[in-house]
């Protein structure tokens, strides 16, 4: 069906956060959408809440089986994408709350892309939200601003190629990024989010909305981590050297990755950006700190920049 859409929603021991979640699934402003949904192992009730909900979806809900545990967020969703035929995909983490318009003010965003581009081009979009605590108390009104994103780099194959700077949570697709991330290679990259972005980057489209679509709960259990950007916290944390330059290295294995992947589908120009960032990997420390700087393979912010420059 051209008009499909699977939200696809991945779950592991989340059961203090999870019918907060799918209440607010059930709450959107429009029905048009099936919920994916398998959950992988989990020992605390988060299958038996998925199996009270069930119903609750009149038919629009379908909870694959667990045979063994996928081991991450990150192979959880490639098995359900895998399972998916839906022509457009949006992501649903455990422990969120989405506000009434998050389906559908991101499926326009990714429409309007498909619409312009056309369905064979790889699409991606995404949205703000809004990051709040355990008890969704607000911590701050931006995630953009907690994170110092600026969105638009997004669609930047080179600050790409070094800062993933979407959630997941808040991003869709359509059928042609899926076609081109699966199989994932589990070993190569940081996450499914950051890989279809750079997908997305050298062969389509990246759009994005400055709308916050949801309450992004971070609890100190988040398989994202997510933290605020601080100069104090990268001036103090300990063990700051090695986690940049083991950071670095995953960025070089999951940019191989895309080459070997989109291969000759990849665009003349992309394809040199990719080689370039890769020239960088066995360069001496001054020499690959000015390719890095002078070919614009930065973050969206100096604190980053400066420990990346000053550490790698």
């Amino acid at each position: 069906m051209p008009d499909s859409c699977d939200v696809l929603l991945a779950t592991f021991n989340g059961a203090p956060f999870l019918a907060e979640q799918l209440d607010s699934l059930l709450a959107q402003d429009r029905d048009d959408f099936r919920v994916l949904a398998r959950d992988d192992g989990s020992t605390d009730g988060t299958a038996d809440i998925l199996a009270d909900y069930l119903p609750k979806f009149g038919g629009r809900m379908t909870i694959l089986p667990t045979e063994n545990g996928s081991g991450s967020a990150t192979a959880n969703f490639g098995i359900l994408m895998a399972a998916s035929d839906a022509e457009r995909l949006l992501f649903c983490d455990q422990d969120d709350v989405w506000g009434p318009r998050k389906v559908g003010l991101t499926l326009d965003l990714l429409d309007a892309a498909v619409a312009e581009r056309g369905p064979d081009v790889p699409a991606l979009v995404f949205t703000d939200v809004t990051p709040v605590d355990a008890a969704l108390r607000p911590l701050g009104d931006s995630f953009w601003a907690y994170k110092k994103v600026r969105p638009e780099v997004s669609a930047d194959l080179r600050a790409s190629l070094v800062c993933g700077t979407l959630l997941g949570c808040a991003m869709a697709v359509n059928r042609a990024t899926a076609a081109r991330a699966l199989p994932f290679p589990s070993d190569q990259i940081p996450g499914h989010d950051w890989w279809m972005q750079l997908i997305a980057c050298g062969l389509g489209t990246v759009r994005y909305s400055a709308e916050r679509t949801m309450r992004y709960r971070l609890h100190g259990g988040n398989a994202s981590g997510q933290k605020p950007v601080s100069t104090l916290a990268y001036a103090t944390a300990s063990g700051r050297a090695a986690r940049v330059r083991r950071g670095m290295s995953r960025r070089y294995d999951q940019a191989a990755a895309l080459l070997t992947r989109l291969d000759d589908e990849l665009p003349a120009e992309a394809r040199q950006t990719v080689e370039a960032f890769l020239a960088t990997r066995d360069l001496g420390p001054v020499t690959k700190r000015w390719k890095l700087w002078s070919g614009r393979f930065l973050y969206p912010d100096w604190q980053r920049n400066l420990a990346m420059l000053a550490l790698v």
